[in-house]
């Protein structure tokens, strides 16, 4: 079970690490609608406000953009990723560097801590965050104190169309496609969610079944046996353990082979499983021993019953490639509180009872009751 667990513990990295690159490809394609759309509107502004370094910027960056984005196949994905927010970097400093809290820059400083944390860890989200924070404590410090000043009259620039249109198509747009890689992510991690909890299922259902009958193991049979002998305690009722053994199993593995005897167990589980109720358990001992265990009963003659129909079921003929194939079976029972009130001391009396049924001529029921040691079929 380490192997199976640490074989899933990579798959589910892999996969996380599958989610991120994607998610990460979807914001390189956002920006390099932003970059081919935005940066001209920006450059537009100069008509206004002069030619400043600032539309330089946006001109090389856009270029840079788009050569990033058509090499990224050939990029390891922490190298785009970093690049990815060294970008939001590149574009958020010198807006508010030359228009301070009027640059719609500002929100790219921030998404670049929503974009690490989404797209490479928690923990660097964390980092670039923080570094935000300072910068804008700093930027803070330079406006009040004097030490930085705006480029331009604000009152001026803020009236112009095509400041309003810069700041709606650059930022406007690639909210947009951040929200919706956004979406992506949460759904890819939904559905990650799901598989993870589908294949904790199998783990437990693996570790706590026999995989070849598809019955419980006793580990985990023995703690349902353990619930019904104390809820028999409180309501006064039996509980009834039966040890069963194939008889001439071990001719048929001789005989055809391992094969044949495997399809053999998984049909005897098969066929036992269909005469035992809901409530009963039914665990597989090891190689062809099984262990049941009846509840609620108010005598013990319903568990006589329930072994001769499990007897009769074993003993019909397994029809394996057009071939009559017959086996039998010894059962030992023994009861709570009659017999023991413990499940090891109730189990190895069944296993004695078992044995007594073997020696008594096989295919039998045995019992730890003197009235009715053993039962022949």
């Amino acid at each position: 079970m380490n192997t199976e667990s640490t074989k899933y513990d990579q798959e589910l990295n892999t996969q996380l690490i599958t989610i991120r690159e994607y998610s990460a490809d979807r914001m390189w394609k956002g920006l390099l609608v932003v970059a081919l759309g935005g940066a001209p509107v920006s450059v537009s502004r100069a008509t206004f406000t002069g030619w400043l370094p600032l539309y330089t910027l946006h001109l090389l960056l856009a270029l840079f953009v788009t050569l990033i984005y058509f090499s990224r196949p050939l990029l390891p994905h922490k190298i785009k990723a970093w690049i990815l927010v060294l970008l939001f970097w590149g574009v958020g400093l010198p807006g508010v560097f030359s228009f301070g809290l009027f640059a719609s820059s500002l929100l790219w400083l921030v998404l670049s801590s929503f974009i690490a944390s989404s797209i490479l860890s928690v923990r660097e989200g964390i980092y670039v965050a923080f570094a935000v924070v300072v910068l804008y404590c700093l930027l803070a410090t330079g406006y009040v104190s004097g030490f930085l000043e705006l480029s331009v009259d604000m009152n001026l620039y803020t009236s112009e169309f095509s400041s309003w249109a810069t700041m709606l198509i650059g930022t406007g747009t690639f909210i947009y496609f951040v929200l919706q890689t956004n979406v992506t992510y949460l759904h890819s991690i939904t559905d990650l969610l799901k598989e993870v909890s589908e294949s904790r299922d199998e783990i437990a259902r693996l570790a706590n079944y026999d995989k070849l009958t598809g019955l419980a193991v006793m580990h985990w049979a023995e703690e349902r046996i353990n619930l019904m002998l104390n809820q028999a305690e409180r309501s006064k009722e039996y509980v009834a353990l039966f040890f069963i053994d194939l008889d001439g199993f071990k001719n048929v593995n001789d005989t055809w082979g391992h094969a044949v005897g495997d399809q053999l167990l998984a049909e005897v589980a098969r066929r036992m499983s269909v005469l035992l109720r809901k409530t009963d358990t039914l665990a597989r001992f090891g190689g062809d021993e099984f262990v049941a265990a009846m509840g609620n009963l108010r005598n013990k003659d319903t568990a006589q019953e329930l072994a001769s129909k499990l007897i009769e079921e074993i003993s019909r003929p397994f029809i394996f490639n057009g071939t009559n194939i017959k086996v039998g079976a010894s059962v030992g029972i023994s009861y709570y509180p009659d017999d023991a009130k413990d499940l090891d001391s109730l189990l190895k009396l069944a296993d004695q009872a078992m044995y007594d049924a073997k020696q008594s001529g096989k295919n039998c029921i045995s019992t730890m009751d003197d009235d009715s040691k053993t039962q022949n079929l």
